[in-house]
């Protein structure tokens, strides 16, 4: 995922009969890239690259031959650009096909002269650059976490006093949920250095009840699905639902332990009739890459027992702005996507659950390959 970086091609050097000339070159630009930027990319001289416009469109260069790939590419990790490799096969014809345009003295020459330049670069811009960025996401995520433990501490003080003083009423109950709402509408919203997309082209209100599954990458999922719609029963894990920082939230909000869901099930039928939804990750873990995982059946098959509609959401970007194994919060764009809503009694999958799950799992793994 490099949408807003490069892709440079990465060839096999062992493998593919490179010219001896052209495997010291790649192997020289490799160690000076290293140098000027601390980061390692196995071909930084593969002609084999895409580049975003994003990346690229402030870019002012001073060379303008074979120099200039090293150049971009020390420019764009200096300006905190991803920069991304891939791996690409290539075919290089006998000696006396090939077709060169390298002066090696000259070119050589201007390599090292530029080499020389980019070594006071990274020393006066390209490494304090980069240690202000790190400095500066850091302050973010303490702010971040330090505004999620203020927030979570309030929210166990207003479900205190208005589900245990105050009574679990129905009342009260969905007025604590309509006041998790906000709160995850204006994390979601306002998360530094991010900006927040939204997409319900069907125009989904959330008032019928229905089954409501989303793919799976970040900590920052669950208040995505919250911000939604106040009316919301959440399955979770067994850690998420005895969790000492948020799990009285969770309980506070009456959300359920998949462990339980047997029996809870007279329960979660008692909310559905009072008009909440089931929300379900079919995924069943955080996706460590934001690819989509395998989708479990559990999810469809309690569709088909309650005979509920089934309502897909698709996120994307939050597995970017915070990875799973990664506690710094990152810059990035938050995406999500009500799709239109699967009716149970319009279905070819009615009767078909097995069916319904592959028939989704297939339509996220799409969408998440097209973004």
């Amino acid at each position: 995922n490099c949408r807003d970086g490069i892709v440079v091609g990465s060839r096999n050097l062992n493998e593919e009969n490179m010219p001896g000339e052209n495997t010291f070159a790649n192997k020289f630009s490799n160690f000076w890239f290293m140098l000027h930027t601390g980061q390692k990319i196995p071909d930084t001289q593969s002609g084999y690259r895409l580049y975003s416009l994003n990346a690229i469109k402030w870019e002012k260069l001073i060379t303008n031959r074979y120099e200039a790939e090293l150049e971009l590419l020390v420019f764009a990790s200096w300006g905190g650009k991803k920069i991304a490799h891939t791996p690409v096969r290539v075919y290089y014809p006998p000696k006396e096909e090939r077709v060169s345009h390298f002066r090696p003295g000259r070119d050589f020459l201007r390599i090292t002269i530029l080499n020389t330049i980019l070594c006071f670069g990274a020393l006066i811009y390209g490494y304090p650059a980069k240690l202000y960025r790190l400095i500066k996401q850091i302050l973010y995520t303490l702010f971040s976490f330090l505004y999620f433990i203020v927030m979570a501490i309030i929210l166990t003080i207003i479900g205190f006093c208005l589900i245990t003083i105050g009574g679990a009423t129905e009342d009260h109950k969905l007025r604590y949920h309509k006041i998790l709402q906000r709160h995850s509408k204006f994390v979601v919203k306002h998360i530094p250095g991010t900006k927040f997309r939204f997409c319900n082209p069907s125009g989904e209100n959330f008032h019928k009840p229905s089954i409501i599954i989303s793919n799976h990458q970040s900590h920052l999922d669950l208040m995505a699905i919250i911000m939604l719609t106040p009316k919301l029963i959440i399955l979770t894990k067994n850690w998420v639902w005895r969790n000492p920082f948020y799990g009285i939230i969770i309980r506070y909000a009456n959300y359920f332990p998949l462990s339980e869901i047997d029996k809870m099930r007279d329960n979660i039928c008692h909310q559905i009739e009072k008009g909440y939804s089931v929300v379900i990750f079919p995924e069943g873990t955080r996706s460590p890459n934001s690819k989509i995982g395998r989708f479990h059946r559990g999810a469809f098959y309690l569709a088909q027992e309650l005979n509920l509609d089934i309502i897909p959401i698709y996120l994307n970007g939050f597995g970017d702005v915070l990875p799973k194994n990664s506690f710094l919060l990152k810059k990035g764009e938050l995406f999500v996507e009500v799709m239109p809503k699967i009716e149970r009694d319009k279905s070819e999958f009615a009767q078909d659950w097995r069916g319904m799950c592959r028939s989704l799992h297939a339509l996220y793994i799409n969408k998440n390959e097209c973004e």
